[in-house]
This record gives C-alpha cells, structure tokens and sequence, in this order.
C-alpha cells in the first residue's frame, strides 16, 4: 500500500511539472492563444497544482499513520517475547492442569467440551488432529495440551504451554498454527493489545502461509473493538490483497462492506 501512495505522488509531481512547462512554453512563443486566455490557463494549471498539493498532504498523512500503527505493533511484539522470556520454567506451575479427558455432556468424556465463542471451533478441532502428528514428540506433546486447555477456557495455562510448544518446535511445521493460537489466547482474555501483538507476530513470522490469513482476519477484528476502523480496513485489504482466494478473503469482502 505505501508503494502504491509513493507511486501517485511521482505522478502527482510529474503532471504537474509538465503542466507548468507547457504553461510557459505557451508564454514564451507568444502565438499559441490570446492573453486573456493564457491567464484563464494559468488560474486553471493553479487550482490543479493546490488540488494535487492536497492529495499529496492527505497521501503523506495516510502514509505517516500506517508507519505509526507498524511501529507500534513491532512494539508490541518485542514486549511479549521479553515477557514470554522472563518466564521461569517452574512458573505458572499452579496454572497448567494435568492434561484430563474432555468432559461433556452429562459427564460423557466422548462427547467434547465446547470451547468459549471467542476460540474458532473449526480450526481447534482441525489442529487437535494436527497436533499429534508434529514431527518433534516433546512439541506434539506441548502444543496438545495447549489446546485441551484451550477449549476448557484456561487461556493462561494455554500461553505457558504454546510457548513451550514454540520452543520445542524450532520453526518447524506446525509453528505457524502455534503462533495463531498465543493471539487467541490473548482474545479470550480480553488483552487486545497484547492479542495484536500475538498475531502480528504470526504475520511478520509466516507472511505466505495459510494460517496468516485467519490470523489477518482476527486482527482486523480486534482493531474494530479498540475503535480503529481505518486500521482494520487496512488489514483487510492486506488479507484480501495477499490471500485472494482464500475462505477468509470472502468474510474479508463482507466485513469491508460493513464497517
């Protein structure tokens, strides 16, 4: 998009230059149209040069805001690594259960627990199935019991574990997916900022891969409950942009058209 707006204001400038220089040109030969209507031109070639002289300041201004909300992001980001870091291994013991079978209805352990509406059902059912077949067993294990803990609302114990996921896995496959769930995590604790920061770093991390997408999609959500319409347009349009074809890109053209 920055390229884009750079794009449009060379060209802002190259039209206008050639205007002016058609103008004196003009002036200069004395023959190509009667005074009065040279100054006509003059006024006219003006209002076009302020009329580009403001797109190019609303240009600039569009620019200036999209490189604060990045760097406020980038922010975010290095603030969670540095907290996820300082963790002790031993801390958060008390907050991450013993893996359990999944109660449901009238105790029935074969039928699921249903997670909180905040956690996407389809994709926590697809990645229990994906979990267990992660090339790295300690990482299998970890991120498993992340989502067991996911769907049974205890979204802390969840982080210790995906981090630990993180760890293990070594940006194998599957890192990606363990990423997406640290933002939904921060989702169903109510901390958008620090869900922000969670899928941005999904996004900076694995730009072309699948889960980005949901993950784009996700974010634009949380910057339309923080009251940031303008930025959320902004991420669909990334979404859509980057993920044509995609499932999300469709509920991408929807929303736009909402908000």
């Amino acid at each position: 998009m920055l390229s884009e707006l750079f794009h449009k204001m060379r060209v802002n400038v190259c039209v206008g230059a050639q205007l002016v220089m058609l103008s004196a040109v003009c002036l200069w030969a004395g023959g190509c149209a009667p005074v009065d209507q040279l100054e006509r031109d003059v006024r006219l070639l003006e209002r076009k040069l302020n009329d580009m002289r403001g797109q190019q300041s609303e240009q600039l201004t569009q620019i200036s805001a999209l490189e604060t909300r990045v760097g406020e992001l980038a922010g975010v980001v290095q603030e969670l690594q540095h907290r996820q870091s300082n963790v002790q291994p031993g801390a958060g013991a008390a907050e991450v259960r013993p893996f359990a079978p999944i109660v449901g209805v009238a105790g029935n352990p074969a039928v699921p627990q249903l997670p909180p509406a905040i956690v996407p059902l389809a994709t926590l059912e697809a990645d229990e199935v994906f979990a267990a077949r992660l090339p790295r067993p300690d990482a299998a294990r970890s991120f498993g019991e992340a989502l067991a803990l996911i769907r049974a609302s205890n979204f802390n114990g969840a982080l210790l574990a995906l981090q630990r996921a993180v760890e293990q896995n070594s940006r194998d496959a599957g890192t990606a997916e363990i990423l997406f769930w640290k933002g939904v995590c921060f989702d169903g604790l109510g901390d958008n900022r620090a869900a922000l920061g969670g899928y941005q770093e999904l996004i900076t991390s694995f730009p072309g891969h699948a889960r980005t997408a949901l993950g784009l999609l996700r974010q634009a959500s949380v910057f339309v409950r923080l009251g940031d319409v303008e930025t959320a347009r902004v991420t669909l349009r990334k979404l859509i942009a980057e993920f044509p074809s995609s499932p999300e890109a469709a509920v991408a053209r929807d929303r736009l058209r909402e908000i």
